[in-house]
């Protein structure tokens, strides 16, 4: 642990590393320390005994307590002779570390004999208790029949604070006890107050109304009940509510959801299009099926899984025909990084219209320069009729990708484009033999054709004459 955390990052300082409870005794009888974390279990002192022994010397100084222990009885001793707090060595994080010595640095007023509600709260969620009468001694000190137990994300703490989180809910619930510790990944709140559901529910919602990613999952609990398993049986499945609930953002646990099933979507006629490069028509699809989800209850997970399905088909097509490759690629993940952070239905469904329209966009612009690059091409192709014009020379010249060129051939002239270049060279002698100004063998070798014969082959076969008919026809 001393070497796991940068604790300079944090403006603390690592002064003293003992072996053994003895060991530790002595340098804090010596020196100048702010706070000591020790195990329970050690040599020549166990933490319990210098517990006793720095309590006794320096009150003041806060001790966190490192266990392995399961026995509840041993943690609360340790507590109850002084210990600020206590971290289970299987689950210690560098959060739970830092913000307890945040806490205990900032916190004035404390009964150091007496274990605060919050740390008998979070013994109670522990694996140290699964005592009946702990739970009944715990709720027996509030003055309501019943408690409110709320659950919610610990992000929110991210954006709120956990003191602006409770000083903003005692502003509204007047004369009410309102504990906050945290469970795992988890914010737990215990209200001690006699509130219907309802007005609990509407004081959450003008408490947090600034609050949008806050959601909030509730019981009133008796002293019979588990803590610890109506918390994990009960109020954290709810949680996964959010998503599909959209602007809801408080429920009671006894709420139930059932999600709506995806309508069909033609997956083959999608693929077809993208496969046929008709792009339009497969961003139509998507728009189309993306309006049909409107108002409907989705399970986070399948709405997930279309939206970033059906975004790398036809991002896998875009990369096929598309040279902005780079533009291309952060576009597809700035898009599929709005879908997986989306924390609702409707948002996910919104950032997904919003990227199929740039999509649109981004083929609409691809189209009109692809149609411009076509023009340069087709000119390039008259200009330079006698030398050599194979796909790979001309997509030299340009700087296009092969094969990129030949499907843009085939999808805008729906011919080959070697087909495309017979053409344009047989346009080009045509326009030569009605000026009457070169025999057929020059205008031969000035289109690229340096067997006489071959070319007049090729020439009868576009035009249905040969040139000499040709030129004949065109010169009476």
């Amino acid at each position: 642990m001393v070497d796991i955390i940068p604790w300079e990052l944090y403006g603390y300082q690592i002064v003293y590393t003992a072996e053994n409870g003895q060991q530790a005794l002595n340098y804090c009888t010596q020196h100048s320390v702010d706070i000591v974390l020790t195990d329970l279990v050690m040599p020549k002192m166990d933490g319990l005994q210098l517990i006793k022994h720095l309590k006794q010397s320096q009150p003041e100084l806060p001790i966190i307590i490192l266990s392995n222990y399961s026995d509840f009885s041993y943690v609360k001793q340790a507590l109850l002779l002084g210990a600020e707090d206590y971290l289970l060595k299987a689950s210690i994080s560098e959060y739970q570390i830092i913000n307890i010595l945040q806490r205990l640095f900032s916190k004035t007023d404390e009964q150091p004999n007496e274990l605060s509600k919050e740390m008998q709260l979070r013994l109670l969620l522990s694996d140290f208790s699964n005592n009946p009468d702990e739970h009944r001694q715990f709720f027996a000190q509030f003055n309501a029949a019943t408690q409110t137990i709320v659950l919610a994300s610990d992000q929110l703490l991210s954006s709120v604070g956990q003191d602006t989180l409770v000083h903003s809910l005692s502003e509204y619930f007047s004369d009410t006890t309102i504990i906050l510790t945290h469970y795992q990944q988890w914010i737990v709140l215990l209200l001690d107050t006699d509130f219907t559901e309802e007005q609990i529910k509407q004081t959450f919602h003008r408490a947090l109304f600034n609050q949008e990613e806050a959601f909030f999952v509730a019981k009133k609990m008796t002293a019979n009940e588990n803590l610890k398993s109506v918390l994990i049986n009960e109020l954290v499945p709810k949680l996964a509510y959010r998503f599909s609930l959209n602007n809801e953002r408080f429920i009671w646990s006894s709420y139930e959801w059932k999600s709506d099933v995806l309508p069909h979507f033609d997956k083959e006629g999608f693929r077809q299009s993208c496969k046929e490069q008709r792009l339009d028509l497969a961003i139509n699809y998507l728009l189309t099926y993306a309006n049909s989800l409107q108002n409907l209850k989705l399970n986070e997970e399948d709405l997930k899984d279309f939206a970033s399905t059906s975004f790398f088909l036809l991002f896998n097509e875009l990369e096929k025909t598309n040279q902005f490759s780079a533009e291309l690629n952060l576009t597809k993940l700035e898009l599929l990084k709005g879908i997986t952070t989306s924390t609702n239905a409707n948002e996910l469904l919104e950032n997904y219209h919003e990227g199929i329209l740039q999509v649109q966009q981004m083929v609409a612009m691809e189209s009109d320069s692809e149609s411009l690059l076509l023009k340069k091409i087709s000119l390039y192709i008259y200009e330079h009729s006698n030398q050599d014009l194979s796909l790979k020379k001309v997509a030299e010249h340009f700087h296009y990708n092969y094969s990129y060129l030949s499907n843009l051939f085939s999808k805008q002239k729906q011919i080959s484009y070697t087909e495309y270049v017979t053409t344009m060279r047989i346009e080009k002698s045509k326009e030569l033999l009605r000026k009457g100004k070169m025999n057929i063998s020059e205008i031969a070798d000035m289109v690229g054709y340096a067997d006489v014969s071959y070319f007049s082959k090729v020439f009868k076969k576009m035009t249905g004459s040969t040139p000499s008919e040709y030129m004949r026809g065109k010169l009476t």
